[in-house]
């Protein structure tokens, strides 16, 4: 008996450190306990049932612990029963110690049944912070494969805020056949919307395709699936996107919202062709193609000077009198150089606002129609309409195009002095496009070096376009590397200057440096 005294003593010493890791660990004391003490009542001769009871009924995280030591250094009587007790009182009392609680278990020969495992979820859960790591690699090793488990698994994932690390559990569960239930599969679905990325977009393909082949049950949830579609989308699967619209239907869910969301999604990507495609279908459907979508759907084609598709929208937006969808039209046409079409729009319009006045001048100056921008400007004024900072861009814009350095400086400052209108990257950008134009390149550079901009790349990338033009090699190398300085944030616009640079040592009959560009290209990934 003195000598299980002294072990459980020694025991309850080294469980002090293990205790005051759980989240309610209490201070242990450390003497020996009394002989009454429960836990040296039970040591001496070692009892799973007396075990078991002391167990259920302690409280206390190092005395606890103690137990468990002085049980597992006895040896061969532990059974599942015990080890299942132990979980439940790491689960009240100590969650940190779960994961070495079901190591000795395996090392002892327990099968880890639903029970013991999903118990020792629970612990991993409740710790603070939850131990999802050491849950999810427990599972891999020797969890046992069961819809509820899998579900639990996945909440501890949601609630640490990394659904992510949980995706890998659809296909193992597939692998291992396990029933994927419905309640899982709006889990996986609500993972896949909320872990976002690559990963994600590959589940949620997955999990459709599970639906489709009805391996799985499918979601009956129409807000869950445009969840679904939002994340195809978002992750450049536009084709993935409009079959889970297709396989909606075929459920006889209803597709209205999910198919506006992916048309708004698909235009704010510039994804013309397919989006024009879901349009089609939509108008084929009878379905109503709201204003909003529509906007977004004109500005697309207008980016990328798609006349037939704007024309195809125009016509179904005949009847559509909403000042937005008319400014994007105007605009539309503008950025694709039909001026009648684009004065046709605006002229119709009962009252034309700041922003129709602003998409009218920017397309007069887009088109060099510098004194057509100015004759606006003069109507707007009259109309009472107050201008603002898009306002000047347009007329900057338009004398950029003219080369009207004169005009320029006349709207600067009336802007200045009568409108109050502070300049901004975007105004400094067309200044400097004007001295670009008329070669003046002493200015550009000086103008982009001392403006409040100075870090902006957009401006370095209007003087080497400057350089370009004309031909200022040293200069443009100069600009070249203060865009390389700044383009890390921006490696559409880095790509851009680097193959502009190319361009220009090409024009100067230095191929080697050229080719030196274009490897560099490479090396980002870029097809030159």
């Amino acid at each position: 008996m003195i000598g299980g005294r002294v072990l459980v003593a020694g025991a309850i010493r080294r469980a002090s450190a293990a205790g005051a890791a759980g989240r309610r660990a209490t201070h242990v004391r450390r003497r020996a306990p009394s002989s009454s003490h429960p836990v040296v009542q039970y040591i001496d001769p070692p009892s799973a049932g007396a075990a078991v009871v002391t167990l259920q009924r302690e409280s206390d995280p190092g005395r606890g612990w103690a137990l468990f030591e002085v049980s597992v250094a006895h040896g061969g009587w532990l059974d599942i029963r015990f080890f299942q007790t132990m979980m439940g009182f790491c689960h009240r009392c100590l969650p940190r110690m779960a994961p070495k609680v079901l190591d000795i278990a395996v090392a002892r020969g327990i099968r880890v049944c639903d029970k013991l495992f999903g118990t020792f979820l629970e612990a991993c859960r409740r710790s603070d912070p939850p131990l999802v790591r050491e849950a999810l690699d427990a599972f891999s090793k020797h969890g046992p494969r069961s819809p509820d488990i899998i579900a639990k698994l996945v909440h501890i994932c949601r609630e640490s805020s990394c659904p992510d690390q949980s995706l890998f559990l659809l296909s193992d569960a597939i692998q291992h056949r396990v029933k994927v239930s419905e309640k899982l599969v709006i889990l996986f679905a609500t993972c896949c919307a909320e872990a976002q990325g690559r990963q994600a977009a590959e589940t949620a393909e997955l999990l459709l395709n599970l639906m489709r082949t009805k391996i799985v049950v499918p979601l009956r949830c129409p807000k869950k699936f445009q969840r679904l579609i939002h994340l195809l989308v978002s992750q450049g699967r536009a084709s993935s996107a409009t079959d889970a619209l297709s396989y909606m239907e075929s459920l006889g869910l209803p597709t209205q919202n999910a198919f506006s969301l992916v048309l708004r999604e698909l235009a704010l990507r510039s994804h013309v062709q397919q989006a024009m495609s879901v349009f089609q279908t939509m108008v084929d459907k009878s379905m109503t193609v709201g204003v909003a979508e529509l906007t977004l759907l004109v500005t697309a084609c207008g980016r990328c000077a798609d006349l037939p598709a704007i024309g195809r929208i125009q016509e179904y937006a005949r009847d559509k009198k909403h000042p937005n969808l008319a400014c994007a039209l105007i605009e539309a046409y503008g950025s694709s150089g039909q001026l009648s079409a684009a004065e046709e729009l605006f002229q119709g319009l009962d009252a034309p606002d700041v922003r129709a006045f602003n998409v009218i001048i920017q397309a007069y100056g887009r088109n060099g129609m510098a004194q057509s921008a100015a004759s606006m400007f003069d109507r707007m004024k009259n109309a009472g309409v107050q201008p603002d900072q898009d306002t000047l861009v347009g007329l900057l814009t338009a004398c950029a195009s003219a080369g009207d350095v004169a005009g320029a400086g006349q709207f600067l400052s009336e802007f200045s002095d009568t409108w109050h209108v502070s300049l901004t990257s975007a105004h400094v950008k067309r200044i400097i496009d004007l001295h670009g134009k008329l070669g003046n390149l002493e200015s550009a550079e000086r103008l982009a070096r001392s403006s409040a901009a100075s870090d902006s790349i957009e401006l370095w990338m209007s003087v080497l376009d400057a350089c370009c033009k004309h031909n200022d090699i040293a200069r443009a190398e100069r600009v070249f590397s203060v865009i390389v300085s700044l383009g890390n944030d921006n490696p559409p616009v880095l790509t851009s200057a680097y193959a502009l640079m190319a361009a220009i040592y090409d024009c100067n009959s230095r191929s080697e440096h050229a080719a030196g560009l274009r490897t560099a290209l490479k090396e980002r990934g870029v097809d030159v």
